[in-house]
């Protein structure tokens, strides 16, 4: 049956993005607790994210949001407790207007896509093969 398969994906989707969610939240609460600066508080964010792979499955959820209402919504919803959260932390850090708002989004898009976009650069450089002839 078509449907089931997409079920099955978003039905895993949904589980490890709530995984994801729980371990995002714990590295909030201890960024939140740090009691450094602004500034030391974006490095260890940034360490976190890396160190606990939250931004793995990012690419894959997404596109699985695309099939399922539920899962658009916790995405949907995800995506804009991160925006507030860097709009945030980058305000702490003295940004304001149009600067405080791009470096927020861009720090979000470098870290969500920051996995597949370099596994694409990283395969390309080991095998040595213009990125064109690849398949996607």
């Amino acid at each position: 049956m078509p449907g089931s398969a997409v079920r099955r994906s978003s039905e895993a989707g949904s589980v490890q993005a709530g995984g994801a969610r729980s371990a995002a939240r714990e590295i909030g609460e201890k960024i939140v607790q740090h009691t450094g600066s602004p500034q030391e508080n974006l490095w260890q964010l940034m360490q976190a994210i890396g160190e606990e792979g939250l931004t793995r499955y990012d690419v894959a959820v997404r596109a699985l949001a695309g099939r399922d209402p539920k899962l658009r919504r916790l995405v949907k919803n995800a995506s804009q407790f991160r925006l507030k959260t860097m709009l945030s932390l980058f305000s702490e850090i003295g940004f304001k207007g149009t600067e405080l708002e791009t470096r927020a989004r861009m720090f979000l898009i470098t870290m969500s896509f920051e996995d597949a976009i370099l596994e694409r650069v990283f395969v390309h450089i080991v095998h040595l093969e213009p990125l064109a002839t690849r398949p996607l």
